[in-house]
């Protein structure tokens, strides 16, 4: 039991002190009780405080470990097969063959310029025979096919000279009918109508020539 000189003391000097850690308080009905201080916590203290069960961690500071222990394998690449075009056939190319016809030209003159062809009337143009159409007058026959056939290529050699045997040399003063031969530059011909002065192979075109003369 405590001495009553003693609890007087302690209730002079104060209401309330500290017993190990532990505050003593005194009530007004005498009765004493203990309670223990709760730690103030500094915002310091509770940095470095450890984890308790239940919180969570959240560091700063990235992890070393590995994020993943699966390896990926690198994609595997697919080389193109290449493709084969199949071959290009060339069909062969046609080819024209022109086909020369060969003919005789026995008995036919060189055309005459300046000189009147009737339907069916034969001439040679560098070396081919042409027969005409229709009635022709100075049209050579490669630039007019309209008035002209071409019969093809002459067949050498060609005979078509003239026996100017016993005919006369023209002679300008005479007057010459239709059907007359004379002899001119070697060679013989014959008037197509009535003509006086006009010499043969001039432009009038009244002379067809008949061919160079073997025998004059």
């Amino acid at each position: 039991m405590i001495p009553s000189t003693l609890f007087a003391l302690v209730t002079a000097l104060s209401s309330v002190v500290a017993v190990n850690g532990a505050i003593i308080q005194r009530d007004g009905s005498g009765s004493v009780s203990f309670q223990t201080p709760q730690p103030t916590v500094s915002s310091h203290a509770m940095s470095s405080a450890p984890v308790t069960s239940g919180s969570v961690l959240t560091s700063k500071f990235p992890s070393s470990a590995p994020m993943s222990s699966a390896v990926t394998s690198p994609a595997t690449t697919t080389s193109p097969v290449p493709t084969t075009s199949p071959a290009t056939v060339k069909s062969p190319t046609a080819t024209t063959t022109s086909v020369v016809r060969a003919t005789t030209c026995d008995g036919v003159q060189q055309w005459q310029s300046a000189f009147g062809y009737s339907a069916g009337d034969k001439a040679i143009f560098n070396n081919q025979l042409y027969v005409a159409k229709q009635w022709t007058w100075n049209n050579a026959p490669p630039t007019h096919p309209d008035q002209w056939t071409g019969q093809g290529a002459c067949t050498p050699p060609i005979v078509n000279s003239a026996n100017c045997a016993g005919v006369l040399a023209w002679n300008k003063d005479t007057a010459y009918v239709t059907g007359n031969q004379v002899t001119f530059n070697g060679h013989l011909w014959i008037a197509v109508q009535w003509t006086q002065s006009n010499s043969p192979g001039d432009a009038s075109g009244i002379w067809r020539d008949e061919g160079a003369c073997t025998v004059s």
